[in-house]
Order: structure tokens, then C-alpha cells, then sequence
């Protein structure tokens, strides 16, 4: 199973979530710095060995981050939606922050969701 295929297009193919964002998708790895938000990026930042046998990986545990970038702090729809598609492939969320940056009269908003799944060395 391509694990980053099958997050974008869950994610993609989510008419509620596309919905919610200006430009109507969902960004890999990083987003054209257009300045219209809500923003979403989904980006791999770990994939891990777990289990050997035979001098051979059986499994790994990958971790995926999905980013909403908000002009104003309200992503819980976003948030929401993203939860149960990540979960329907079999992600376990395991971390939660929020980030604001800038003056406090036009604080940007970043809220970081981490998922994590195991999956056969065969990814």
C-alpha cells in the first residue's frame, strides 16, 4: 500500500473537507504561499523500523502530519473532518499543538496533528 497516495486521496476525496478550504485541496509537503487560509499540509515525517526477522524489516510505524493553517484559530470543522479520514485508514492520532504567530491583533494559526499506523515493510 502506497500509505502517501492513499492519505492524499482520502483526504482529497473529501467533499466536506474541500469545502472549507479557498483553494480546494489538500497540499503535500508544502503549500504555494498564497495567503489565502484556511491551508492544508500533509507531510511524512517519520518512518521508522520496528520488527526484524531474518535480517529483514516486517513492519514500520510511519507518521504523518497534517498542518491547518488558519487566519483565525477556527479549524475545529477542518479538524474534525481530518480526524475521521485519517482514522479510516487506520491512523492513530498521537499528537495535538496549536501554534500562533505574529502580532496579537493578526495571529496566524497552525494547528499540528500527528497520526501514526503500522504497516509491512513492503510500503
Amino acid at each position: 500500500m502506497d500509505v502517501k497516495a492513499a492519505v492524499y486521496d482520502k483526504l482529497h476525496a473529501d467533499a466536506a473537507l474541500l469545502a472549507l478550504l479557498p483553494d480546494g485541496d489538500v497540499f503535500m509537503d508544502k503549500s504555494p504561499d498564497a495567503g489565502t487560509y484556511p491551508v492544508v499540509v500533509v507531510q511524512e515525517v517519520d518512518d521508522v523500523p520496528q520488527e526484524f526477522a531474518d535480517n529483514a524489516e516486517i513492519w514500520r510505524r510511519l507518521r504523518y502530519q497534517v498542518s491547518v493553517l488558519t487566519a483565525d484559530g477556527e479549524a475545529g470543522a477542518i479538524e474534525a473532518l481530518i480526524r475521521a479520514d485519517m482514522a479510516a485508514l487506520g491512523f492513530q492520532r498521537s499528537i495535538f499543538t496549536e501554534i500562533m504567530d505574529g502580532p496579537e491583533s493578526n495571529q496566524h494559526h497552525v494547528r499540528v496533528l500527528q497520526f501514526t499506523i503500522a504497516t509491512n515493510a513492503e510500503v
